[in-house]
């Protein structure tokens, strides 16, 4: 899978502290198929090569949405960049970081660089760039912020996230 770094990059992030060991939370975002325990748009996780650098999965959205991961960085202990798309095009390029803030307190991170062009190829350039401002980025921001809400959840209390449980996205979940 390419991503495509000459077109335009729009970036979300979000971060959370939670209240489990920098090593505990390693565990669980280094964990195979940790999505179907702590995404709250994630109908079904399927890993077909784990462990570092070049490990790939699959993640199937509540709205039929299926987009595939590669794992370009693998810093153990620390986090992982991974890029996601259909087939061979990237959308984005996601980087998933941990900070310590305490013995048994870390901040979790989550950037996503996005390339909305890609997603959004479908439409007329103009067209694509209202969608973008109005809808894309709003609705991108939103679903970084839920999903670190739901490791922060699972992570704290060890139940796993139901679906939209921290809010209906439209572009990834179905009600």
């Amino acid at each position: 899978m390419q991503f495509n770094s000459t077109l335009p990059i729009y970036s979300v992030s979000e971060q959370i502290s939670v209240d489990v060991s920098p090593q505990k939370l390693w565990k669980l975002i280094s964990t195979p198929e940790n999505l179907n325990l702590c995404h709250p748009y994630c109908k079904k996780n399927t890993v077909q090569k784990w462990g570092g650098l070049g490990a790939k999965d699959t993640l199937e959205y509540y709205n039929g949405l299926t987009l595939h991961r590669e794992f370009i960085e693998w810093k153990e202990g620390q986090g992982y960049t991974l890029i996601i798309g259909k087939k061979d095009v990237a959308t984005a390029r996601v980087t998933w970081q941990i900070n310590a803030l305490s013995e048994e307190t870390a901040e979790l991170s989550i950037g996503i660089e996005l390339l909305p062009d890609v997603a959004l190829r479908r439409y007329v350039p103009w067209l694509r760039g209202l969608i973008r401002r109005f809808y894309f980025i709003p609705k991108m921001q939103h679903y970084i912020h839920t999903v670190v809400k739901g490791f922060k959840y699972y992570a704290e209390h060890e139940e796993p996230v139901t679906k939209n449980q921290f809010g209906y996205n439209a572009m990834f979940s179905v009600k």
